[in-house]
């Protein structure tokens, strides 16, 4: 796809410059492209000269993205800071918890989970009782909505 594309063509050459030209209008994908190294995001239902000033734009080294993107990511972010918790207790772990922590809001398996931070599942064990006590979670699915509520998972790109 065109996100995974952007990321790729960053690696192989940095001075690139990249443009989406999309249809899907979602703070999810914006995020994602912008992440990636897009310059721009244009809607592929926005006038013409949108794409032309968003051409010029990001050929000058400046990010564009369609006026009703920026409408809706700043009334989103205004929304966003007058509700965001100052810390939460996902900053209270340690980095390896924090990682661990991750792993679980996917879904991973101790054996998984111990495979690929190369460490044993007794270990990941004594991870995983830690984070669940100090996050006061019991279950997978506290597990999954905490993530959600922090902002480690975007339920929008699930669609």
């Amino acid at each position: 796809d065109g996100l995974g594309l952007c990321g790729l063509v960053k690696e192989v050459s940095c001075d690139t410059k990249i443009l989406i030209f999309s249809m899907h209008q979602k703070e999810a994908y914006v995020k994602q492209a912008l992440n990636s190294g897009a310059m721009g995001y244009v809607l592929k239902s926005s006038p013409t000269i949108q794409l032309v000033e968003a051409i010029q734009a990001v050929h000058k080294k400046n990010y564009y993205l369609s006026p009703s993107i920026s409408r809706y990511l700043v009334n989103h972010y205004l929304k966003a800071t007058e509700t965001l918790p100052e810390k939460t207790g996902y900053d209270s772990l340690t980095e390896r918890e924090q990682g661990v922590f991750r792993l679980m809001a996917e879904g991973s398996s101790t054996k998984q989970m111990a495979d690929l931070l190369c460490i044993s599942p007794k270990t990941i064990e004594k991870h995983r009782s830690r984070v669940l006590k100090k996050l006061e979670l019991k279950n997978p699915m506290d597990i999954m909505k905490y993530a959600v509520k922090i902002g480690l998972i975007d339920p929008q790109l699930w669609e």
